[in-house]
């Protein structure tokens, strides 16, 4: 069985003023016994660029098991272009749900980037899902 999706939201661009205080949360969502999934800025660190979030993160509540990272963080580099990906492995998880938004600086939501729920029965190959992003 391929991967199937399920669309709510799902745009390739976003655009964040990180200058004005904006910023992106992104969240996965995970069900299954074993988790592989990594969130990569793959414009930095060649060849396989740099992890911001994976499986072996802490994550932001464990019932429902959840995974939130914000970007940028003090530590991040931001440049005016780059390309978040995150790629998933169904090992023995059987859905991830993926959502991505542009929040204020003081946390509320603007828009939604990507709401997307991927489900698998089987081992599948690793699934890639790319966010071009713009910095200003």
């Amino acid at each position: 069985m391929a991967v199937q999706t399920n669309v709510r939201a799902e745009q390739p661009n976003v655009s964040v003023d990180v200058t004005g205080g904006e910023h992106l949360q992104y969240k996965v969502s995970p069900r299954g016994a074993r988790v592989v999934f990594e969130l990569v800025d793959t414009r930095l660190d060649p060849p396989n660029g740099r992890v911001l979030m994976s499986a072996s993160s802490a994550p932001a509540s464990s019932n429902p098991l959840t995974f939130v990272r914000k970007w940028p963080m003090p530590n991040d580099t931001v440049t005016a272009a780059t390309n978040h990906t995150l790629g998933l492995q169904f090992v023995a998880a059987v859905e991830y749900r993926y959502e991505v938004g542009v929040f204020d600086s003081n946390n509320n939501l603007l828009r939604r980037v990507l709401d997307i729920t991927y489900t698998s029965t089987t081992a599948d190959p690793p699934f890639f899902q790319s966010l071009n992003v713009n910095a200003s």
